[in-house]
């Protein structure tokens, strides 16, 4: 499915302007809360009982649960309320910022195949596309044991295996020159399966295999660009795809989103950013709703491997036998 990109514009997810209503205790833990299956997965369908947190259905037919339109025609969404502001409390709630992730198309299709998932119509199932990323995304699972893989090795072996794709600057010239792009190149089938991506390409297919193997993985940016962060054992990391980088960072989640940074920089109204976590992009609300806080002890940070810096940040060199 070919997936329309306007230019310079960020995701829904970084443009989220509200802030999000607090209705976790800010003194549990800041950690992501895995919800243990009660299905037996297999080796036919590896991701049975896994992921079908993320399928809704309508009409019959599989789709993104975690949208806004489907959680209120699900009936779940209290009187009065959005539909996102809904699953912003629900991620805060189960400490799942994946909720805000939802996969569509051939993504949520090769989810679905993956978790024998039959009781809906899955849209784009039997399409060359599908079977096709299907395919990757099998060969990357039996790649290494995902099963009982540390965080780490996770986050690494996704960044490698992304990184096999080239940055696709055709797809990105014309996106700036026409203000719009169909390519393939900004989703995860361009980058898994064409070998070629743009900085959404690249995300999108961090965050789909983050979902595939077990990890909670998201995106951060800034206007026209977008990179994928990694929760490893408690700590955001980060990597840049686009240069292939052979290293973490250690994630600042608190960068301002570009409403707020925009309106402080013109010296703007800034009436509508009315708690500390709408001034962040929606990895930073999340982070700030759950309380996060960025380590610096490197201490701390060495058991991830070797430590190092650039332009400030702290970095953390990939791990030779995850790669």
């Amino acid at each position: 499915m070919k997936k329309l990109v306007k230019v310079l514009a960020v995701t829904a997810a970084m443009m989220a302007l509200t802030s999000m209503t607090v209705f976790a205790d800010q003194g549990q833990p800041a950690e992501q809360v895995q919800t243990e299956s009660t299905t037996e997965s297999s080796d036919e369908y590896p991701l049975k009982g896994r992921v079908e947190k993320y399928f809704g259905i309508e009409e019959g037919n599989l789709v993104p649960y975690w949208q806004p339109a489907h959680v209120i025609s699900e009936g779940v969404v209290p009187a009065g309320m959005t539909g996102m502001t809904y699953i912003d409390i629900k991620a805060v709630e189960d400490r799942d910022i994946t909720y805000h992730a939802p996969e569509g198309g051939y993504n949520l299709a090769v989810l679905a195949i993956l978790a024998g998932y039959e009781e809906a119509n899955i849209p784009y199932r039997d399409a060359p596309e599908t079977q096709q990323l299907l395919g990757e995304v099998k060969a990357f699972m039996n790649s290494f044991d995902w099963r009982n893989a540390s965080d780490l090795e996770k986050a690494t072996r996704i960044c490698e295996r992304i990184h096999q794709a080239d940055y696709d600057y055709d797809a990105a010239n014309e996106a700036y020159e026409t203000g719009w792009s169909d390519s393939l190149s900004y989703g995860a089938y361009g980058c898994l399966v064409k070998g070629k991506a743009v900085c959404q390409g690249y995300t999108e297919a961090a965050i789909l295999l983050g979902k595939v193997v077990g990890i909670t993985t998201f995106e951060m940016g800034d206007v026209g660009h977008t990179y994928p962060l990694f929760f490893v054992d408690g700590v955001w990391l980060a990597n840049e795809p686009t240069m292939k980088d052979k290293y973490f960072t250690v994630a600042n989640v608190y960068k301002y989103n570009p409403g707020y940074q925009m309106m402080l920089n013109i010296g703007g109204d800034l009436s509508d950013f009315t708690t500390e976590g709408s001034k962040y992009q929606m990895i930073g609300e999340y982070c700030y709703e759950v309380g996060y806080t960025i380590p610096t002890d490197k201490n701390q940070l060495s058991k991830f491997g070797t430590l190092g810096e650039a332009f400030g940040e702290i970095t953390i060199d990939f791990k030779n036998e995850y790669r």
